[in-house]
């Protein structure tokens, strides 16, 4: 049996078309039943959901009841104990407010008292700065008082004048002075 070139391209054609068509049905078939793979996974999580969901109230429930119990017996719990606290602290505090308030009488009279100790000690101590300062521009303004008659004296030296022109030297000399600022 001989085959010729044309034949066997045919046959190579026609087993590659069936190749093809098995590769496109086997494709289709598994498409197909990927399908139902992922339809049944939807189905199935929605169900787990749906159980989810339905443990999740029951848990829930039951949680609310046993908080809910342990709530009640700790408050009635905390409110006695609370009770107790405040009348205990009540008279606890009933006791230092009237120590407390002995201790401020007794605290006040003693800031009084130095307070005014401190006053009279800083009013003497005013007093004597005040002296000092007093004397001390005392000093300063004698000494501005000699410079000045010294100065007029200088320029009334070596002339015999009359009564009125040594009244105007000495008032130059005192204007010279304001304007230079000895008197400030």
């Amino acid at each position: 049996m001989s085959f010729n070139l044309t034949q066997i391209l045919t046959l190579l054609i026609i087993i590659s078309f069936a190749l093809s068509f098995l590769s496109l049905s086997m494709l289709t078939f598994l498409f197909v039943r990927m399908r139902q793979v992922l339809k049944q996974q939807e189905e199935i999580i929605l169900l787990d959901k749906k159980i989810n969901r339905r443990v999740t109230k029951k848990i829930e429930s039951l949680a609310i009841e046993k908080i809910d119990g342990v709530i009640t017996a700790i408050g009635s719990r905390l409110e006695e104990e609370l009770k107790k606290h405040f009348t205990d602290l009540s008279e606890f505090a009933a006791e230092e407010s009237n120590e407390m308030g002995k201790f401020i009488i007794k605290q006040q009279e003693a800031i009084t008292r130095e307070s005014q100790y401190h006053v009279a000690n800083m009013l003497l101590k005013s007093e004597k700065e005040v002296a000092g300062y007093k004397q001390t521009k005392m000093k300063e303004v004698d000494q501005q008082v000699r410079d000045i008659v010294f100065r007029a004296a200088r320029e009334v030296i070596g002339r015999s004048i009359s009564f009125s022109e040594h009244e105007d030297l000495v008032n130059k000399a005192l204007e010279r002075a304001k304007k230079e600022k000895i008197f400030s």
